[in-house]
Formats: C-alpha cells, sequence, structure tokens
C-alpha cells in the first residue's frame, strides 16, 4: 500500500517522534512511504527523514492562527500569501505519488488542506488530546468529508 504521511514539523518534539516511529514501522510491514514536511523551522525533521531514506517534499505547510498577537498573526499571513504554492504542490505531489491513503499528523493541516481531502483516504492521526470545546468540534467536523478516528469516538 501507499501511504503519503503528512507531517509539517517545525522542529523535533514529540509528536514528529511519534510520526517517525509510525513511518518506520509502516515501512517495516511493506508499505511504501512518502512524506510531506514544511519549509519553515529548523530542517531537524528533514534530516531525520533523509537519514532514514524515507522520500519527502518541503511545502510551505504552516498554520492559521486564532491568536492575535502580532507574531502570530504575522506568521498566519505568511502561510496565507504561500497557500496557492502550498496546494499546487500538495496535488502535484499527491498526483504523482497516487497514495492509497493519506495520513496527517496536526488538525491545522487538515484546516490548510480541506479542499483536497476526501474521506476515502485521508485519516487524521491523532497524537494529542483536545478539549471538548464548540471551536475543536467545529474543527474535527470540518470538512466533512474527512474520517477523523478522534471525532468519531469522541464527538458522536
Amino acid at each position: 500500500m501507499k501511504v503519503l504521511v503528512v507531517c509539517g514539523a517545525g522542529y523535533v518534539s514529540g509528536l514528529e517522534v511519534v510520526t517517525l516511529s509510525l513511518i518506520e514501522g509502516l515501512r517495516k510491514r511493506g508499505h511504501e512511504v512518502r512524506c510531506i514536511a514544511t519549509t519553515w523551522g529548523d530542517g531537524d525533521f528533514a534530516a531525520r527523514l533523509t537519514a532514514k531514506h524515507i522520500t519527502y517534499i518541503r511545502l510551505p505547510l504552516g498554520f492559521i492562527s486564532k491568536t492575535l498577537t502580532w507574531p502570530a498573526v504575522r506568521m498566519t499571513l505568511d502561510q496565507l500569501r504561500k497557500l496557492p504554492q502550498l496546494w499546487l504542490g500538495y496535488y502535484r505531489y499527491t498526483r504523482e505519488f497516487e497514495p492509497d491513503i493519506i495520513l496527517h499528523s496536526n488538525f491545522q493541516h487538515i484546516f490548510l488542506l480541506w479542499l483536497f481531502l476526501n474521506r476515502g483516504r485521508n485519516f487524521y492521526h491523532v497524537h494529542n488530546a483536545f478539549s471538548r470545546t464548540k471551536f475543536y468540534q467545529a474543527l474535527f467536523g470540518f470538512p466533512p468529508k474527512l474520517y477523523c478516528r478522534y471525532r468519531n469516538s469522541t464527538y458522536k
């Protein structure tokens, strides 16, 4: 099976370590695994992918913040400016690779890529717990075509 893992890690922390472990486990089971990493950050995640011989591309995969501090607004504006580049790169890479399954490791990326998601092959791999707030209930219900294990098990 062909698996694409979307992990826009700006730096390596717990989520990224778990994602690398997941990728290695999938490869050991005979799956062809590729990754999409981000162009932002310190490059450590991309270096670890390279060291493990995992094929990947780097795209401007960041986030849109709901925080109204100047650094968050600046990063959000930069992400919005780079959305066309992200969308075109994501479209081309998924079309070229033709993955059977796409695993998303961050809910921010689901929001950024919602135009390209479909229930048949996109899955959100939960790494953290979320408060049961209206914001997260709405987020995990958007887009409705995404299979989100967390939402289906918690937000029925």
